[in-house]
């Protein structure tokens, strides 16, 4: 493993999405600058823009971290405080997360204390309606809900939401009507629900405006699509809106970065990322969280070795993946994937975010690319904190780093590609949406004369930049997150993430090996790292592993004689030196000291299979193999088998064979070779290694088992062309081979 210390950053204006007036042309439109205190916050300048007393929606677009939520709790305080003057103001909290409203709920306790003035949404009996319960429980000040409830939004498996839930919404708008009650929404953390602000949903929002007095919105990753989110909900304070925003500075007290480059999907018992977590164990962490883009991956590492290296130092780790499966604990240790956002990790922790890997078509908790890495990158609150987020080493580089120096990072090969800042983002948008208009004119036309029941018009743009605007522009602009790994390089270069700074670069160190003569610098690798004292103690089989995935815990190159640049060495891409691999551990298994002559061969697939077979055979006990082991075995065990059935049933007076093109199995006899070849195909990797899997045809099996069984040679007998058995292969015998079995 080969630590970069990033010496060279560019400190490059932070780009982020401004909202500006040009989006709001038929509204009341106002915006001031928020300003950041000696502290680093914006709490006290909300306070102070804020008008308390006026209708309309503001938005407070801020960095992460600044105090947005402390400015929130304030105001609720303050409308709150409100009723005792005899200012009616009835305040609906709406956050995309119940853990968020839990915490809201929390810090409310804190700054008001006063027992029994909220009302949380969760507390909604599905089953059972109580009418004056409910009246009671909208009496109450402060009401709770997340977006998709306050929105109606069922989800993709129902039609509508539960029934009760509906009712207490529509009385809770009846008693605010009534007691001439204000009003006032908070939602937090916007960006978080867009898909719910649909044609459907949007009516139950509305069904607000003769008792809303303003909304506050607020995020720090506001997008194109939530935009036309805020365009909505402006509707329920008369088209009036205000902006209060702040330009993104990065904060006084940063923790430090690390980006470690991954290449390929993500294994547990990959021995480069158990170097990395081996490392980071040793430091002095009050934590570790891991966010992971999958629940699968996050399930995996929770199961895994590394977790038990991780109980060893921290007393609990918790694993929190939604579904019911764990909620994140402040105080210890966490894997999972739903702290991404709406929490403060304050304790010293190592956050590591592992990204998808490179070209993966699945994003999991990223699936929206670049905001929900700038909020997941802010949970850690903590100075000493330290950030580090796995990815694939970035394959582009932005054109507007064109000088500087990529191969002191470790970046040998890349291609530039165009750089588009945020601002062109609705250019680009509203240019593909007239483009796909005049693409399907005729198809709209048809349409648009459909009979009345069908008739139907193409959407407005706003309509389609909420519904598809950020994933038209994360899957067609590499700067926009259709290349993740080099948006992230390029922002860490360019110091875009407010509350990190980037340190280091961890990549697999290299090996360069000259030519393809492979061996002496494997065996030099062995050992240097001391594998020979483990030959006492590894299976061969254990051996090979563990050998093979040390070295591509290193960029593997040849260099060769006439070319400028070194030619990378890919797992299961190079049979020459996979082969020479095993042929390593062969010597030092025989205690071959001097291999000056050595001659290179590659082990056939026959002799593989053979000695397969033999020590299939040979096994003296199947206790302590897993199951997996214990079939491959059982597979190759089925296999000898037919070297008797082959001359029983297939030669010519036990002597002959047909040739191949005029041979075929009886269909039985396919059957469960066919299975028995699925079973290795499946359950002998290092044999899928070296040759690929076993092609499943009539020729191709007989072809190969007459190799593995028999020495055979061309023959005639009364002009019809056969093949004569010489001798028969003795596989009861291991012929002190290597074991890669079990």
């Amino acid at each position: 493993m080969k630590i970069i210390e990033v010496n060279e950053l560019l400190d490059t204006p932070i780009d982020y999405k401004q909202i500006d007036e040009s989006n709001f042309i038929e509204s009341q439109f106002e915006k001031e600058n928020l300003e950041v205190d000696e502290n680093g916050y914006v709490s006290n300048s909300i306070l102070d823009k804020i008008d308390f007393n006026s209708t309309d929606t503001t938005v407070i677009n801020a960095g992460v971290g600044l105090g947005k939520t402390e400015g929130i709790l304030r105001i609720i305080k303050h409308y709150h405080d409100e009723r005792y003057k005899g200012n009616l103001y009835k305040l609906i909290i709406v956050t995309p997360f119940k853990s968020l409203n839990r915490q809201y709920i929390k810090a409310i306790q804190e700054i008001i204390d006063k027992d029994n003035i909220h009302f949380n949404y969760e507390d909604i009996d599905p089953e059972s309606w109580d009418e004056n319960k409910a009246i009671e429980d909208s009496n109450k000040s402060l009401q709770i809900f997340s977006n998709k409830s306050i929105l109606g939004d069922s989800g993709n498996h129902i039609y509508e939401q539960n029934e009760n839930k509906i009712r207490y919404i529509d009385l809770l708008i009846n008693q605010c009507n009534e007691r001439n009650e204000k009003v006032v929404f908070i939602f937090d953390e916007i960006h978080e629900s867009l898909s719910s602000y649909d044609k459907k949903n949007i009516l139950n929002l509305l069904k607000w405006k003769n008792v809303t007095f303003k909304a506050i919105v607020a995020s720090a990753t506001f997008s194109e699509s939530s935009i036309v989110v805020l365009k909505l909900i402006q509707v329920l304070t008369d088209n009036k809106i205000k902006i209060l925003e702040t330009d993104r500075v990065q904060n006084n007290s940063l923790s430090a970065l690390s980006l470690v480059f991954y290449d390929g999907y993500y294994r547990v018992n990959n021995d480069y990322l158990n170097t990395f977590f081996d490392e980071l164990l040793q430091k002095d962490f009050e934590t570790i969280n891991i966010l992971s883009y999958s629940k699968k991956l996050a399930q995996s590492i929770f199961e895994s070795e590394l977790k038990s290296k991780m109980d060893t130092k921290f007393s609990e780790i918790n694993l929190c993946i939604g579904d019911g499966k764990g909620k994140f604990n402040h105080n210890e240790s966490n894997i999972g994937t739903t702290f991404k956002t709406g929490l403060s990790i304050t304790k010293k922790t190592a956050l590591i975010i592992i990204l998808p890997p490179f070209r993966s078509e699945y994003y999991g908790i990223f699936e929206e690319r670049i905001n929900p890495l700038i909020q997941a990158l802010a949970r850690a609150r903590n100075p000493e904190s330290e950030v580090y987020i796995i990815m694939s080493p970035p394959k582009r580089v932005f054109a507007n780093l064109y000088n500087y120096d990529h191969e002191l990072n470790g970046l040998n090969r890349y291609r530039l590609t165009r750089y588009f800042p945020i601002s062109e983002q609705q250019n680009y948008l509203e240019n593909r949406f007239k483009k796909e208009i005049e693409k399907n004119i005729e198809e709209i036309k048809e349409l648009e004369g459909l009979p009345n029941g069908l008739k139907t018009n193409v959407e407005p743009f706003d309509w389609y930049r909420l519904t598809y605007g950020d994933k038209v522009l994360y899957s067609n602009i590499e700067i926009y997150g259709k290349d993740f790994p080099s948006y992230v390089y390029w922002a860490a270069i360019n110091n875009q993430f407010v509350n990190t700074r980037l340190k280091n670069i961890i990549l697999k160190d290299s090996i360069i090996f000259e030519g393809d003569k492979f061996i002496p610098d494997i065996l030099e690798f062995i050992s240097d790292n001391n594998f020979i004292e483990e030959l006492q103690t590894l299976t061969d089989k254990d051996l090979y592993y563990h050998i093979r995935e040390s070295l591509f815990t290193y960029k593997l190159y040849i260099s060769t004689e006439n070319k400028v640049d070194n030619d990378e060495i890919f797992k299961n891409r190079n049979s020459t030196f996979e082969h020479q691999i095993l042929q390593s551990v062969n010597i030092i298994k025989n205690n071959i000291v001097d291999y000056t002559d050595l001659v290179y061969y590659k082990i056939t697939k026959e002799e593989y299979l053979r000695n397969a077979i033999s020590y299939s055979l040979n096994i003296e006990s199947i206790e302590g193999i897993d199951k997996e082991c214990h079939n491959l075995i059982r597979a190759y065990n089925d296999l000898y088998m037919y070297q008797k059935i082959f001359l029983e049933k297939y030669t010519i007076n036990s002597d002959y064979f047909e040739i191949d093109n005029n041979f075929k199995f009886d269909n039985v006899d396919l059957i469960k070779l066919m299975c028995i070849f699925e079973e290795i195909n499946q359950k002998d990797k290092i044999f899928v290694t070296l040759f690929r899997k076993i092609n499943m045809n009539n020729k191709y099996i007989f072809s190969l088992l007459k190799k593995v069984f028999f020495i055979t040679k061309q023959s005639k007998v009364n002009s019809i062309k056969l093949q004569k058995i010489e001798s028969v292969h003795d596989l009861t015998n291991t012929n002190n081979s290597l074991n890669l079995v079990y």
